[in-house]
Parts: structure tokens; C-alpha cells; sequence
């Protein structure tokens, strides 16, 4: 559909494959699969960033604004297995500039951004190795996830049980 000058006009569209590329529709719609795969993990890796610093900035609030120090300790132990987790996902150390890639080893989002940029790179259908590297990511994304519940029921919870019984504000989780 096309609007010039306020008349509209519109057209079928067929989208053609290469006739240059050594692909076939089947290759690419293979390889097209696994982006979307992997697309998803990079989506799931990313939620579960977003809901670490979700929790994050609310026990640094609340470290800030408390003079407990049963609920600093807390909160300081708390944020130390956060930090750790997240670090799985996304190096949190990196500036976007210099030498980072160098300096750190990539991280979890960021393998799985390597390989869907290394599958994009051609109109072929992912190679065994690819198949094989994409079904760890996808296996250590769901390991991280299921590491980030353990640390939200046992040590969340521990600590808006404390939070209770103080009579303070609890921490939500986004997820919750």
C-alpha cells in the first residue's frame, strides 16, 4: 500500500528468494526458525535482566532510606547474588566503548546475539553446529531463569519475611 500526496494505491506484493544465493525457500526457512528461536531466548534472557533490576533498585532504595542493620545485611547479600546472576546474562562491567570486548568474556545475551548474527550472515540453513550451540543457549537461558526463582523465593522471600515483621514495606518482584 502506498499513499502519495493523499491517493492511495495498492499493490500485491510477491517477495522473491535471491536467484544469486546458493540457498533454497527450505534453507532459509530453516534458518529463518532458528533466528526466531533464538530471538525468543535473547527476549527471555532480557525479561529476566529487566526483573533483576526490577528488584535492585528497590533494595537500593531500601538499603538507602533504613538504618537496620539486620536489613542492610540482608539487603547487601541479597544484592551480591543478584549482581552474580545478572552477570550470567549481561556483563555488567561493559561501557559500549574501548576495549570491553576484549577485556570480558562474552556473556549469555551476548552469545546468543553472536550466533544470530553469524546464522543472518547468509541465505543458508543453520549448520549442525549452530543447531548444537542454539539448544545449549536456549538450555543455559532456562538454567538462568530457573536460578534468578530460586534466588527470588529463598532469599526474597527470607528477606520480606524480615521486612514484615518490621513492619517495613516489602520488595515486589515484577513476575510476582
Amino acid at each position: 500500500k502506498l499513499t502519495v500526496d493523499g491517493v492511495e494505491q495498492s499493490k500485491p506484493l510477491t517477495v522473491l528468494k535471491d536467484p544469486n544465493t546458493g540457498g533454497t525457500e527450505a534453507d532459509i526457512g530453516q534458518q529463518v526458525a532458528m533466528l526466531k528461536a533464538i530471538r525468543d531466548d535473547m527476549n527471555r534472557a532480557v525479561a529476566t535482566v529487566n526483573r533483576v533490576e526490577g528488584v535492585r533498585v528497590q533494595i537500593a532504595t531500601l538499603a538507602r532510606f533504613t538504618s537496620d542493620a539486620e536489613v542492610k545485611a540482608a539487603v547487601a547479600a541479597l544484592e551480591a547474588k543478584l549482581v552474580e546472576q545478572e552477570m550470567n546474562l549481561v556483563d555488567l562491567r561493559l561501557t559500549g566503548e574501548g576495549q570491553d570486548a576484549i577485556r570480558f568474556d562474552a556473556k549469555l545475551i551476548g552469545k546468543l546475539g553472536y550466533l544470530a548474527s553469524g546464522l543472518a550472515g547468509g541465505d543458508f540453513r543453520p549448520t549442525d553446529s549452530q543447531v548444537e550451540v542454539q539448544k545449549l543457549l536456549n538450555q543455559h537461558v532456562g538454567e538462568q531463569i530457573s536460578a534468578l526463582e530460586a534466588i527470588l523465593r529463598t532469599d526474597l522471600g527470607a528477606l520480606n519475611g524480615m521486612l514484615r515483621q518490621k513492619g517495613i514495606a516489602v520488595i515486589g518482584d515484577q513476575d510476582r
